[in-house]
């Protein structure tokens, strides 16, 4: 007697950072691909799994084109089992007819670049032993898959060359409505492997980046006039701790600190008050140096009264702590004025939009007769 079964099945998958296994997290610039599996499948074991995902990154990295665990190009198999035959005898086979589809993705854009069907075949004495062998026929060095990557490549580089000027323009018109983020994650989509147009891209790109870190400057100035405004001034001094000295938006909140002086001066000679009561001369210090120069509250006691009792010990430490500082300052300064630091900090807004992207969801489907 002969039993027959046809299932159809495709995995669950999330095209957001963090929601797949590591190999999903994106990194921009770059034609790599990553192998994203699905950590769980009804039909599939997790040693199924394990083994396809091996299989396929195998492939990948035979290709020349595999990247080490991140890259914004994955690929996605679907393992789809076409009939389950069991040939009864002294010692029952199972049959499975199998396909495995490959298609390949940009996690940022969300665009399918290319796919592929390869049919398999595995007998074994048990559906187990039978999808195992199944697995067993994806060969890392087959021509087949070696073709359809570099395929994949090409036909990514193409529609980017070809859609150079689109994509430009898409994102100069988010820049014109401010929507910064938006335009930098189209930019940063642009692969290095593009030359011309990548080149094109992080100009634009960095351009974008200032105009979105003056944005953040404005914003980030009224939070701290609000907060002024209602005698918060612990909050107000951590927003400004976030502020680009390099940003022309920087004099703004200068001038909002000349306004605020006073009561910012205030706000410290009560903490400088408590930390004299207290003993603690050195915090003390360090408090004391943080009013505002020009302000008209009295201060000038409070220093004679640290003055007089901080230690030679704990002065020599205030002297090296306010070296420090002046050097981590200006080193701050340095790196948020350079390109390089620029261009990360570009990838991290891009990535946190891809994040902000819609969930992307493969239902299984079983049917049985």
């Amino acid at each position: 007697m002969m039993r027959k079964y046809f299932i159809y099945s495709s995995w669950v998958l999330f095209f957001l950072l963090g929601e797949t296994n590591a190999h999903a997290q994106s990194k921009v610039g770059n034609i790599n691909f990553v192998v994203v599996v699905s950590e769980s499948d009804d039909n599939l074991s997790a040693s199924d799994l394990a083994r396809i995902e091996s299989r396929l990154t195998k492939t990948v990295l035979a290709s020349g084109i595999g990247a080490s665990g991140q890259s914004d190009f994955i690929i996605y198999p679907h393992f789809e089992v076409l009939s389950i035959e069991v040939l009864d005898g002294m010692n029952p086979l199972t049959v499975i007819e199998a396909e495995l589809g490959l298609f390949v993705k940009q996690m940022s854009s969300g665009k399918l670049f290319s796919s592929i069907s390869v049919p398999l075949r595995g007998v074994g004495n048990s559906k187990a032993r039978s999808i195992a062998a199944c697995i067993k026929e994806i060969e890392p060095r087959g021509l087949k898959f070696a073709n359809f990557l570099s395929s994949a490549k090409e036909l990514i580089i193409e529609y980017y060359e070809s859609n150079c000027e689109t994509i430009l323009a898409q994102a100069a018109q988010e820049s014109a409505k401010e929507n910064y983020e938006d335009c930098i994650a189209t930019l940063l989509q642009i692969p290095e492997a593009c030359t011309t147009c990548h080149a094109q891209a992080m100009d634009a790109a960095l351009l974008a980046y200032n105009l979105y870190e003056e944005q953040l400057c404005q914003r980030d100035v009224m939070k701290i006039k609000l907060a002024l405004e209602n005698s918060d001034f612990a909050g107000a001094l951590q927003i400004a701790e976030n502020l680009n000295p390099n940003t022309d938006c920087y004099q703004d909140f200068e001038k909002v600190l000349e306004d605020y002086k006073n009561d910012i001066c205030e706000y410290h000679v009560r903490l400088v008050t408590a930390e004299v009561s207290a003993g603690n001369y050195l915090n003390a210090l360090v408090i004391l140096q943080n009013i505002p120069v020009g302000s008209d509250c009295a201060s000038g006691e409070l220093a004679a009264q640290i003055n007089d009792n901080i230690s030679a010990v704990e002065q020599q430490e205030y002297e090296r702590r306010r070296i420090v500082e002046k050097e981590e300052l200006e080193l701050q300064k340095q790196a948020l004025a350079n390109e390089a630091t620029a261009i990360q900090a570009m990838k991290e807004v891009a990535i946190a939009r891809y994040k902000n992207q819609p969930k992307e969801i493969y239902r299984t489907y079983i049917y049985g007769y």
